[in-house]
């Protein structure tokens, strides 16, 4: 089950974004089981504020799932639709469904 945050756009970037992973995630087939989720914070290096160097944002979309050809495959085709984001990548080490953990 691919999850796909999308972290510290505005929300015109927001909506967007949403619609070229929804999209990309129809075409993989994938609508089914993903998720996508608007994280609705400013994405900031971690670095200290001064006047000489002001801070900027960094938004990004992070792409997890337990399968790495999955992940592949998402970066692939948001790639082929020149999303224009930077993309970050987690490899799950596994799932529990809710069923799972009562």
């Amino acid at each position: 089950m691919p999850n796909i945050w999308i972290c510290g756009f505005s929300e015109k970037e927001n909506a967007r974004i949403r619609e070229l992973v929804n999209t990309a995630i129809e075409e993989l087939g994938l609508s089914e089981d993903a998720i996508t989720s608007i994280i609705e914070m400013k994405a900031e290096p971690c670095r200290p504020i001064t006047p000489a160097s002001p801070t900027r944002t960094q938004p990004y979309i992070r792409i997890c799932s337990s399968g790495k050809e999955e992940i592949q495959n998402i970066t692939r085709v948001l790639k082929k639709m020149r999303i224009g984001v930077d993309v970050e990548w987690l490899l799950l080490d596994g799932f529990l469904p809710a069923s799972a953990m009562e």
